[in-house]
């Protein structure tokens, strides 16, 4: 799902048919479909609504109703998973994609910085989560293990009533003889 469309759409002729065709083709070679959204104007919004909606019956009920493909690069795209192809698309080398990606929109510097910035905060976590997660599975096994044997104490007690009331029937019935 591509949002903020509508931000996007005011990039150049070039960057849309980069973004769309790249787009189009990672989601045609992991069997995905692709739909835009983004906030518009109410009357572009409904119609994208429906769009999104639609799409959403295709995927989990396979209800084809209302659901039209759309590839234009300048336009919000809709194509369902299956209902595209290499050669509709223009089939590209990984390499060559990637290096027509990068020249249209530049080296995203964001990236990794963020992937800086999550590692920093991942690695004092993880440490404290995998304590928690042990201290919580010892107190758990310790639980279960207190359960089981109340619920064998239980079971001896049981059976020892049992015998008793068997063994007090048994003495009952030779004193009636």
């Amino acid at each position: 799902m591509g949002t903020h469309t509508d931000e996007f759409e005011k990039k150049s002729p070039l960057h849309l048919k980069t973004m769309a065709h790249t787009l189009r083709l990672l989601a045609h070679k992991n069997g995905c479909s692709l739909i835009y959204t983004g906030m518009y104007d109410t009357q572009k919004t409904e119609e994208l609504d429906r769009n999104f909606r639609a799409m959403l019956n295709y995927v989990m009920f396979s209800i084809q109703g209302g659901l039209k493909s759309e590839t234009d690069p300048l336009k919000p795209i809709r194509v369902v998973a299956g209902k595209d192809s290499t050669k509709a698309i223009g089939e590209v080398s990984n390499e060559s994609l990637e290096k027509t990606f990068v020249q249209t929109f530049g080296e995203d510097k964001a990236d990794d910085q963020q992937g800086q910035l999550e590692a920093a905060l991942m690695q004092g976590f993880e440490d404290n989560v995998e304590q928690n997660i042990d201290v919580i599975r010892k107190q758990k096994d310790e639980e279960l293990d207190r359960f089981r044997k109340k619920r064998e104490q239980e079971e001896k007690e049981k059976e020892q009533k049992r015998l008793e009331q068997a063994e007090l029937k048994k003495q009952q019935a030779q004193r009636q003889k």
